[in-house]
């Protein structure tokens, strides 16, 4: 007996997802090392600072790529070249006397002018 077409795309589905969730786990170490390779002026909180940034930046932008593209099969993520001008900038900001790394305010509004930088990086790209 024949599995129906509802059956059939069902089917489908299940195997997309799944080869969906493999492929998001075999390139999970890009986002990984380039978030504590922005960070890494700061320290020993470059960790903790950057794999959750580099997580919610590839989530924000896949969900935006999702809703926003033409494409069949929209697919991005994170680069070494835009990491290196945001860890350029994220060692400015470090490098200032005034920086303080051991204060969370501090580093709360680091990753608020990082996430900032990167909002505008995309506006820009989009006005042009």
């Amino acid at each position: 007996m024949r599995p129906t077409s509802t059956r059939r795309s069902a089917i489908s589905l299940i195997r997309e997802v799944f080869a969906g969730l493999a492929s998001a786990v075999a390139v999970a170490g890009v986002p990984i090392t380039l978030g504590i390779l922005v960070y890494s002026s700061i320290g020993a909180a470059a960790g903790s600072l950057g794999i959750p940034a580099a997580f919610w930046t590839v989530a924000i932008g896949g969900a935006t790529a999702l809703l926003f593209s033409d494409a069949r099969m929209p697919a991005l993520g994170p680069t070494s070249a835009t990491a290196l001008i945001l860890a350029a900038l994220v060692g400015r900001i470090a490098a200032d006397p005034a920086f303080d790394a051991t204060q969370n305010s501090h580093l709360a509004a680091l990753v608020a002018a990082a996430s900032s930088a990167v909002a505008l990086m995309g506006l820009l790209v989009l006005s042009f």
